[in-house]
Order: C-alpha cells, then sequence, then structure tokens
C-alpha cells in the first residue's frame, strides 16, 4: 500500500512560513491576554478609592493602592511596547523570508512566458505595514471582549450592562463602516493594480524599443 503522505499535496512557501512564525502568533496572543487583563486595573482602582479610602479615610490604603496600580501600568506599558515589537519583528521576517520566493516565482512565470509584475511583492509589503502599525491590535484584543464585559458584570450588573452595550455599539459601527467602504476600496485596489499594470508594461515596451 502506498503510504498515507503520497495523496498529500506538498505544502507551499506560505503555508511552511506560517508554520514557523506560529510560536510569534502564540506569543502575541499571551500578551494581548495579559494587556486586555491590565486594562482593569483603572476601573477596579477607582472602585476601591470609592469603597475603602472614602469610607475608611485611610491615606495608606491610598498610597498603596496607587503603587500597585503605577507598577500595573507599568507592566501594561511593557508588555503593549513588547507585542508592537513582536508584531514588527514578525511582518519584517515575512518578509525577508517570502520575498525570494515571490522572486523566484516571478522568474520561472517569465520563463514560462507568462506576463510578471511586482504586485505581489507590494502586497507582501502592505501586509509587513500591516502588521507594524496599529490597525493590527484591535484583531487580536476583539477575542477577550466577551471575558472583559463578564469580569465587569461581576464587578457590577449595571457597569456590565454598560459594558455590553457599549461593545454592541462598537460592532455596529464597524461593521456599517465595513460595508460601506468595501465596493469603493475593492474598486479603487482594482484601479491602483491595473494602474501599476499599465505602468509596467509601458517602461518594459520602452525598455524592448531601446
Amino acid at each position: 500500500m502506498p503510504p498515507a503522505s503520497m495523496g498529500r499535496p506538498e505544502p507551499t512557501p506560505l503555508d511552511t512560513t506560517l508554520r514557523r512564525a506560529r510560536p510569534a502568533f502564540v506569543l502575541i496572543v499571551v500578551f494581548s491576554l495579559f494587556v486586555n487583563l491590565l486594562m482593569l486595573v483603572s476601573p477596579l482602582y477607582m472602585m476601591q478609592v470609592f469603597d475603602r479610602v472614602l469610607a475608611s479615610g485611610s491615606v495608606e490604603t491610598l498610597i498603596l493602592l496607587t503603587v500597585v496600580v503605577g507598577f500595573a501600568f507599568l507592566v501594561l506599558g511593557g508588555l503593549e511596547t513588547a507585542r508592537g515589537r513582536v508584531f514588527n519583528r514578525l511582518g519584517a521576517w515575512l518578509e525577508e523570508t517570502l520575498t525570494p520566493e515571490l522572486i523566484r516565482a516571478g522568474l520561472a512565470r517569465r520563463l514560462a512566458g507568462e506576463p510578471v509584475g511586482a504586485q505581489g511583492l507590494r502586497d507582501l509589503a502592505q501586509v509587513r505595514s500591516f502588521l507594524g502599525g496599529q490597525g493590527i491590535q484591535p484583531l487580536v484584543d476583539a477575542p477577550w471582549v466577551p471575558i472583559f464585559i463578564a469580569v465587569i458584570w461581576l464587578l457590577h450588573p449595571w457597569l456590565g450592562m454598560l459594558a455590553l452595550g457599549a461593545a454592541v455599539l462598537l460592532f455596529a459601527v464597524a461593521v456599517a463602516n465595513e460595508l460601506s467602504t468595501r465596493a469603493p476600496l475593492r474598486e479603487a485596489n482594482r484601479r491602483s493594480v491595473e494602474a501599476h499594470a499599465g505602468v509596467e508594461a509601458a517602461l518594459r515596451a520602452v525598455g524592448e524599443g531601446m
């Protein structure tokens, strides 16, 4: 009988690269978990101040709470900085790893007589820019929203309802924004690709005519 692996397709360079990047994604998930947990420090601090400090008038309790919260904010800032650096290094590593594969594939298509452009390299650069920017962070924070709301609900049901309503409102705004901008963005991307392809074809024709 033939081995079971003979029926499986060979992994693509992209599949291999993403598999190698899996530890970085796991680290980002762990950082995001603690970042979102530490986001609760500020409301917890205010609740402790109103419940304990104002009721007892204890300055020592206020100082201790402030020191603990200050340390938690330092940890939060450190985790966010570390997560941003992981994203930046991951984007740079993906670009460095996949660029030779894209060039190799482009040369193979060129030798086969197929038209070749630099759109793949531009897309890869956009992926790196996205990973290094601020747009990726809400995506990795979104899965922890239910936990965040549940903890707030345990603190007080009214606060939980307020957090849930705000989350639903933000989600509705995001969906509406996506639906309203999807078609224009798709058309803009299509025209951008066509424009780049036209410029490349014109430059190629000029180079061949010289």
